[in-house]
Formats: C-alpha cells, structure tokens, sequence
C-alpha cells in the first residue's frame, strides 16, 4: 500500500475455507476504516501546519520590512525560501495522501469482495438448512414406511406360523388315526 505498512496486514490471510465470524469480519473491516481515517487526517493535519507555516513566515516577513530590520532584497530572498519551502511540503502531502486514497480504494474494493462473498455463503447455508429439513422429511417418512411394512411382515409371520402349527396338529391327529386304524 501507500503510506502506510500497517494497514494491510492481516487482509491477504483470510482464507476462504474457514470464513470469518461476521462479527469479527465487521471489526476488521471498522479496524481497517478507521486505522485509514487516520492515516488520512494526519496528512491533512501536515498539509494545515505546512500551511501555517507558511503564513507564519509571511507574516513575519511581512512584519520585518514594516519595521524597516530588512532590506527588500533579503526581504525578497526569504520570501522566496518560505515560498520554496511550502511548495515542497505540500507537494509531499500531495503524494502522501495520493497514496492514501489508493489505499482506500484498495481496501473498499477487498471489503465489497469480502462482502459479496459472506452474502455467497449466506444464501448457501440457508439452502444447506433448507436441504436438511427436506431430508429430515423424507428420512421420517420412510422410517414411517419401513416401520409399518415390518408390522405387515411381521403379522404375516405370526399368521403363517399359526398355520404351520395347525397343520402339525392337523397331520400329528391323522397319523394318530392311521396308527389307531391299523391295530
């Protein structure tokens, strides 16, 4: 980034496999903010006291030749170095909050990635729960089913080994009489 070292650490680590908390994506993002804010009003507070200065010295220069202390000539020539002076500080301020204002957009284009991205995941997991309760659903339904086919199944068993054992009482009674018939 621009003028400043701090401001984008911590961004490059995020990692989309395991997705900030919200709460603590809206930290960072506020941390960020106001860690720029403030980069941003310290140029702007060295932008006012280069101004100042400035000023300052025009006064003072001002206040000189009044006093007649100054010839024009090296009344001039100071005039000219404060002049010189401001012109340089302000060019820097210039560039340092040039760099700031990259900084920023660079920042805002991350958050509105990141933002877009939370909103991704967001619409996947209400389908993911929306799934689950479909399948919740379903899972009970079949278990409904398979539960009341076992009770069919098993009424047909009872059923069968009623029949079975009627039958071995039916047989055992005819071998009885056929064994009876025969003495």
């Amino acid at each position: 980034g621009g003028g400043s070292g701090g401001l984008d650490e911590g961004l490059d680590d995020y990692d989309p496999d395991y997705p900030l908390d919200p709460g603590l994506e809206e930290a960072l993002v506020s941390s960020k903010l106001d860690a720029i804010f403030t980069e941003y009003n310290t140029l702007l507070t060295s932008q006012l006291d280069s101004q100042r200065r400035y000023f300052e010295g025009m006064m003072s220069t001002m206040q000189a030749e009044k006093d007649g202390l100054l010839s024009a000539a090296a009344a001039a020539e100071q005039q000219a170095a404060v002049i010189a002076s401001a012109v340089s500080e302000t060019r820097e301020a210039q560039r340092g909050l040039k760099d700031a204002h990259k900084a920023i957009d660079g920042h805002l284009g991350k958050i509105a990635k990141l933002s877009e991205e939370k909103e991704f995941l967001k619409q996947l997991n209400e389908t993911l729960l929306s799934n689950t309760k479909q399948y919740k659903v379903q899972l009970k339904q079949a278990e409904e089913a398979s539960t009341s086919q076992l009770k069919a199944k098993d009424a047909t068993i009872h059923d069968l080994e009623e029949q079975v054992r009627d039958l071995m009482v039916y047989l055992d009674a005819q071998t009885k009489i056929a064994e009876a018939t025969r003495e």
